[in-house]
């Protein structure tokens, strides 16, 4: 009779035990990426929609451990330095933007935050040191002619 007494005291201490802790577990990271475009939210929509969808069949589900931080400029090119500004204070860690000019901003305003662009010609615009290897902090594609997709 004392053995089930004495288990049963064995498994509520180490219960008390376990909770504090499970308490200092940290919390699962939560990762801000930031989307700066220069059309309207309306304007890529589905776009984004899918990038989402796709974030999430990944394990990134926003409002559990991914936050989303867009920006539009609703195809006014001349807010595009300070809505990368913004996106800069709001602490993004990566930012994708498909677009040269904000694409260049990011670069010119930062050189922590990762940058994942599609333009033109980023060897033209500066954003990347050469096609095969970028360096710096932005990487990405481009629409470019032949001779520069290749």
């Amino acid at each position: 009779m004392v053995q089930p007494q004495r288990r049963k005291w064995i498994i509520g201490a180490s219960v008390l035990l376990a909770v504090p802790l499970a308490a200092l577990a940290q919390p699962a990271r939560r990762f801000r990426v930031g989307l700066l475009y220069g059309s309207s939210r309306e304007g890529v929509a589905s776009e984004m929609a899918n990038f989402l969808a796709r974030l999430e069949e990944m394990g990134y589900v926003q409002g559990k451990n991914l936050e989303i931080v867009a920006r539009f400029a609703d195809g006014v090119p001349a807010r595009i330095p300070e809505l990368a500004r913004d996106l800069l204070e709001q602490h993004v860690e990566v930012v994708f933007v498909p677009n040269t000019q904000g694409a260049v901003e990011l670069q010119r305003l930062s050189e922590r935050v990762a940058i994942i662009f599609i333009s033109g010609d980023p060897l033209k615009a500066g954003l990347v040191v050469s096609l095969a290897h970028p360096g710096r902090n932005a990487t990405g594609f481009t629409q470019g002619a032949l001779t520069i997709a290749a």
